[in-house]
């Protein structure tokens, strides 16, 4: 396996911040506050409020996008109820499956 060091960063998780150096042969790896991994946002001090706020957000925001469609009165109930499940409840629960 061959490791990219200039996109390779190093993170703490402790509650006070601590400065550390690792290198790797010549050069120093930075260190980074926060990272995606899986779709979820590891940040520095083990928080992860950023992650919770943009779970929340994302559903809303494909709700706002689609409220017009789901509204329309050219669509049938049954129509309506699959355009939800399809794109409202698909993005709220698409992070569920890497929970511990």
């Amino acid at each position: 396996m061959k490791i990219n060091k200039k996109k390779t960063g190093v993170i703490v998780c402790s509650k006070d911040f601590e400065n550390i150096n690792i290198k790797m042969g010549d050069n120093s790896l930075k260190q980074v506050e926060k990272f995606k991994y899986l779709g979820s946002i590891i940040a520095e001090g083990g928080k992860n409020r950023e992650d919770i706020l943009k779970r929340i957000k994302e559903p809303k925001f494909m709700f706002n996008n689609t409220t017009q469609l789901i509204c329309s009165n050219n669509l049938s109930l049954e129509m309506k109820k699959k355009m939800k499940k399809i794109c409202i409840w698909s993005v709220a629960l698409m992070d569920q499956k890497y929970e511990p």
